[in-house]
């Protein structure tokens, strides 16, 4: 009797174990499927907003900017696969500066067309090794630049050439290009970007009439190829003032506003500060 009441506890514990093993492996599957239901519905959202091309773009253009490998200028660097990436014509509210409504990013993207670019504020291209790829210059960086306040576009305009690599609009091959180029009528104020110190204004045969304004922790703004200069050496300035007009002095093949933001002499992106005022995607 001892034996086979040993036996039927044995048979009942084995089945009770059974039974909570295939529970768990059933809870595992239906996380497993979840899961894989998930990563699908991500995919299908990111094929159909974006499209897969626009992937393999954006790392082409990456690794044209950090240096790295990639196929040829000529392919990373065209106005259909840009416009792609950009979706279009960016816009960015600017209501707190009253007249100045909004700052554009047209459908040629990072590239600077012709009739409305400049040579100032930009290094021409080296190439690096045998695969083609460019030598990025050592006074730019790619690294976040996190500051306390938040930067204001310093003119209502349209964005026709970034930071990074381009077709340099006066015809003198590839070059980095250290700013942003926005596009103006000749004579539209120049807003102080940040509050800060003017600390220079003067000429140069690129950057043409120039301010910089000086900020706090090595942080500099400068705005290049303007007609005429409004703030003086020394003088305190608040965000959204009057720094100067819009012009097309120094080395330019038109109208617009050159402006660099630069930390320890080190050149940021000043597209990535400013991104928080694109309000609308349009075209």
């Amino acid at each position: 009797m001892a034996a086979r009441s040993r036996y039927q506890h044995y048979q009942r514990a084995r089945r009770e174990g059974e039974g909570a093993s295939k529970a768990e492996r059933q809870a595992n599957f239906l996380t497993f499927q979840i899961i894989m239901v998930l990563l699908l519905l991500g995919a299908v959202f990111l094929c159909k907003h974006f499209g897969l091309k626009v992937f393999e773009d954006i790392r082409r253009l990456g690794d044209l900017l950090l240096g790295g490998k990639s196929e040829s200028v000529s392919t990373v660097l065209d106005y259909k696969t840009l416009e792609d990436i950009f979706s279009g014509n960016f816009e960015f509210d600017l209501s707190s500066f009253g007249a100045v409504s909004f700052l554009s990013l047209g459908p040629a993207g990072l590239l600077l067309p012709r009739e409305s670019g400049a040579r100032g504020g930009s290094f021409p291209g080296v190439l690096q090794g045998g695969d083609g790829a460019y030598q990025r210059p050592r006074s730019v960086s790619f690294s976040p630049l996190l500051l306390s306040a938040q930067p204001k576009p310093p003119v209502a305009g349209r964005v026709t050439s970034g930071f990074g690599w381009r077709e340099n609009p006066t015809g003198e091959g590839v070059d980095f290009h250290t700013g942003l180029d926005i596009a103006a009528a000749e004579g539209t104020p120049i807003l102080a970007s940040l509050p800060g110190v003017v600390e220079d204004t003067g000429y140069s045969e690129s950057y043409g009439n120039f301010v910089h304004l000086s900020h706090a922790n090595g942080l500099m703004t400068t705005y290049s190829h303007c007609s005429e200069i409004i703030a003086q050496p020394g003088e305190r300035v608040r965000q959204g003032e009057r720094l100067a007009l819009v012009g097309q002095t120094g080395n330019v093949t038109g109208p617009h506003l050159h402006f660099e933001v630069r930390q320890d002499n080190l050149c940021y992106d000043p597209m990535v500060q400013l991104l928080p005022y694109r309000s609308a995607s349009v075209g």
